[in-house]
């Protein structure tokens, strides 16, 4: 029984750490391409200055 719980929890951990790996890659990206607007918003202001 004991080593049934302990699989479960395991189970349990890798698939938190999972998902947090996934978001925070996909939080990552969509700060990048934010981040990549920003600076084209800049380039165009430059440009029109």
């Amino acid at each position: 029984m004991n080593n049934m719980l302990f699989a479960l929890y395991m189970f349990l951990i890798a698939l938190a750490i999972n998902i947090t790996w996934i978001l925070s890659i996909k939080i990552r990206d969509s700060i990048n391409l934010y981040r990549n607007r920003d600076v084209s918003k800049k380039k165009d202001y430059v440009k029109i200055k």
